[in-house]
């Protein structure tokens, strides 16, 4: 038995709301649960900038129901059925072809399932039901089949990159929260380049900083408090971060650094840089 999207078009038959269209999902590294109060946007905004939610997608010209796989299935031998999942639906989110939508939708799919809530234009949020009054929980969305379409030399063409959501949830609900998404400040994507290293009892390394969506250097502040380093060797920390006007940012260590790989990630209140390893020579 196949069945399509729209996801909303669902929502409102089974919920019996009215509701617009999609406008932001918001994904949590783990299922949470959430009332209205915490669906505003202040309060939205606030756990972008601590990094409980952990992305933010937006801005896609299009959605579309999308053909998805069958929610039982059959054996020929024994005609026994096996339930799948109670309920799947997907949509197709369309956005315009450039590096950061690429790279961020392609991050995605190798992440493959995540927990997120869908708001819509209205102010409603949209995820699993919770068994505790007046609130929803996160619901289990799967990102796959990124494509892509016009080539760069061809101006003839729309250029555009679409990625395919699945929902995947058994028993959907909807709290309305008010929720208005023009208001919400998803962090910036940042890039790493390793520009040099001093290895010692005065160790240090020059990361240049870069915005994935325009290359242009980021001149923002970064404290150690916004840096994670997986590999450092025992005893060493890190100390002082000071930059230029270039994106350059040196981070100075405590005790003796060595040569190895490092694994290194940013996150501040309106940026981040995903883990990124770079080798110390």
């Amino acid at each position: 038995m196949a069945n399509y999207g729209n996801f909303l078009q669902y929502a409102s038959q089974k919920i019996g709301v009215d509701v617009g269209f999609g406008k932001m999902f918001l994904i949590y590294s783990s299922q949470v649960t959430k009332s209205a109060s915490d669906l505003t946007a202040t309060a939205i905004n606030a756990e972008i900038a601590a990094g409980t939610i952990i992305g933010v997608i937006k801005g896609w010209n299009t959605i579309a129901g999308a053909p998805i796989a069958e929610v039982s299935v059959e054996r020929a031998a024994t005609a026994e059925k096996k339930l799948i999942r109670p309920e799947i639906l997907a949509d197709t989110l369309t956005f315009e072809s450039g590096v950061s939508n690429n790279s961020v939708l392609g991050d995605l799919v190798k992440a493959g399932t995540l927990n997120g809530i869908l708001l819509d234009d209205q102010g409603n949020a949209f995820g699993e039901y919770s068994q505790t009054a007046g609130k929803i929980s996160s619901m289990l969305l799967n990102f796959s089949e990124k494509k892509t379409s016009g080539f760069q030399t061809d101006y003839a063409a729309e250029k555009t990159v679409a990625i395919t959501v699945r929902y995947l949830v058994k028993n959907l609900d909807v709290l309305y929260a008010g929720t208005a998404t023009e208001l919400i400040t998803p962090k910036d994507l940042l890039v790493g380049q390793l520009v040099s290293d001093t290895l010692g009892t005065s160790g240090k390394i020059v990361l240049n900083l870069r915005y994935k969506s325009t290359n242009d250097p980021f001149i923002g502040t970064v404290a150690a408090l916004n840096v994670t380093i997986k590999g450092l060797a025992s005893g060493v920390t890190i100390g002082t971060i000071t930059s230029d006007t270039y994106g350059n940012f040196t981070i100075n260590f405590s005790g003796t650094l060595a040569a190895g790989n490092l694994l290194i990630s940013i996150s501040g209140s309106t940026f981040y840089m995903n883990e990124t390893q770079f080798a110390i020579a």
